[in-house]
């Protein structure tokens, strides 16, 4: 019988140097090779299939919810998900 990987690492919640750049980390308790790959992704997000490194660079930053699907799967059919979202808004302060 075939065990599932499970993902242990959780997501920035923030953008960094104009970007966003996520190290998803997967473990497979029968030692099974894992690789990633995105269901669900705002346009230009990217992971590494065999490092799980996602990337997400923007040419441009528009305000809404981006929702992503992370999937990290075993030869033999085992499967993680994890699911988040990107919030972004932009607030100008004002001058008081």
């Amino acid at each position: 019988v075939n065990a599932s990987p499970s993902i242990q690492s959780s997501p920035p919640a923030t953008l960094s140097s104009g970007g966003y750049v996520y190290q998803v980390e997967a473990t497979d308790p029968d030692g099974d090779a894992v690789s990633y790959h995105l269901e669900e992704q705002p346009s230009g997000m990217t992971i590494e299939e065999e490092n799980g490194m996602l990337t997400w660079y923007p040419e441009t930053l528009s305000e809404g919810v981006f929702p992503v699907l992370v999937v990290a799967e075993d030869d033999f059919g085992g499967r993680a998900e994890q699911r988040f979202e990107l919030n972004l808004s932009f607030q100008s302060k004002g001058k008081e």
